[in-house]
């Protein structure tokens, strides 16, 4: 055993550790959450990079996860948020969150993610349809739907 820490690039496992990530919260349910919740954790110790291993854990403090495991859909956004903070750091254009859970909703052919997919459009067209509507305005499906929702002009 080794008694310095090894650093591998991420360039080298990146791309295959988003797609183990993303498809590890897919499987959110109430069976699995707690050994899903110890997935991203151990992540904390075990990552390859041991700058990417102290920007997660930095995240990790700064955005508990037990505070996303409602559903799949909300650990998403918990992902799609780390992924953000990931590509500013980097001096990456941010992703469109509406996108992002369509890519997913192609890739995994999860039903709850296609699910919030149509229930935002329909939340959008409702919005669309009646721009005036105070209750529409105020009223917000819940904390990710801002992510959906457009920015005022």
């Amino acid at each position: 055993m080794l008694d310095y820490p090894i650093s591998i690039a991420p360039e080298a496992w990146g791309a295959h550790f988003w797609a183990a990530i993303e498809s590890v919260a897919c499987t959110l349910s109430t069976h699995n959450k707690k050994d899903v919740l110890r997935f991203f954790d151990v992540l904390r110790r075990v990552l390859p990079c041991e700058t990417c291993r102290g920007h997660y854990n930095e995240y990790c403090d700064q955005h508990p996860i037990h505070g996303y495991t409602e559903n799949c859909v909300v650990l998403l956004m918990w992902v799609f948020r780390l992924r953000a903070a990931i590509r500013e750091r980097n001096g990456q254009p941010p992703e469109d969150f509406r996108i992002y859970l369509q890519d997913l909703a192609e890739r995994y052919d999860i039903p709850e993610i296609r699910y919030h997919i149509d229930k935002m459009h329909e939340y959008l067209a409702m919005r669309e349809r009646h721009p005036r509507s105070v209750f529409l305005q105020k009223f917000r499906l819940d904390e990710f739907s801002v992510l959906f929702i457009p920015a005022a002009p």
